[in-house]
């Protein structure tokens, strides 16, 4: 066994990280082990295991997933790709673990970072008209609220923006991805309104808002979704903080 890279002071040699990453799939050949080897180290130190059926479990759904339901379609698979059953049951066991740490986030935890994140979680259906000229993007303003022409129309005719060809559409946003006084107006206003012009120093434009949809965020609907944020930043968190020490130096992804 050649070692490839050492996490926390846990040594993990290059057959098992070449393995684990060609099953996981991921192109970040560093970054996905350290991150496996976090998930196995903050198991082991929260009392977190995963048993013999829990690990068949979880193989049983990689098999069907990628559709090799028999033993010889799979053995076939292992053989084509070099894996060994040892470093694929590591994967498979690492996969129950990440699972049962998502599980082990609460839902007082979730309510906690909803309560004081609540109105980040707001979304608005916005479309938008980018024009080079005030004096047009006033008059396009007036046509609007005056309902003399429809959003959509004057987007495929005016809009300076590729948006445009989609009729002004910008999607749902949340509150984090609009500007500081666009995001004021939209959520302070109603599904329908009009705003603008807003002047656009950076790009050079005048821009006109159509608020579609608003959604005000609301515990239910969010709580598992707030579940996977929240793995996802304990995830990063244990990353972040491992000590790695590289032995082995390789380019940091490897073919597909």
């Amino acid at each position: 066994m050649t070692e490839f890279i050492t996490v926390n002071g846990q040594s993990i040699d290059i057959e098992d990280a070449l393995a684990w990453q060609g099953i996981a799939g991921n192109t970040e050949l560093r970054d996905n082990i350290v991150s496996m080897a976090a998930v196995i180290q903050h198991c082991s130190n929260n009392g977190i295991t995963a048993n013999a059926a829990e690990i068949q479990s979880f193989l049983d759904e990689f098999r069907y997933a990628d559709e090799m339901e028999n033993a010889e379609e799979f053995s076939a698979w292992l053989k084509e790709n070099g894996f060994t059953n040892e470093a694929l049951q590591a994967f498979c066991e690492v996969g129950v673990l990440r699972n049962k740490m998502r599980s082990s986030i609460t839902d007082d935890q979730v309510s906690e970072h909803f309560s004081q994140n609540k109105s980040s979680y707001d979304i608005a259906e916005l479309y938008r008209i980018d024009v080079e000229n005030e004096d047009l993007a006033n008059e396009i303003h007036t046509q609007l609220e005056n309902e003399e022409a429809g959003f959509m129309e004057l987007a495929l005719t005016h809009s300076v923006d590729e948006t445009g060809r989609k009729g002004g559409y910008l999607g749902d946003l949340r509150r984090s991805d609009v500007d500081g006084e666009i995001e004021a107006s939209v959520f302070s206003g109603t599904e329908g309104d009009i705003l603008g012009p807003f002047k656009d120093e950076d790009e050079g434009v005048f821009s006109i808002f159509r608020v579609g949809r608003l959604i005000f965020a609301e515990h239910e609907m969010l709580l598992e979704a707030i579940r996977d944020e929240l793995f996802e930043n304990l995830l990063k968190d244990l990353s972040s903080k491992a000590e790695v020490k590289e032995t082995l130096r390789l380019s940091n992804s490897v073919p597909g």
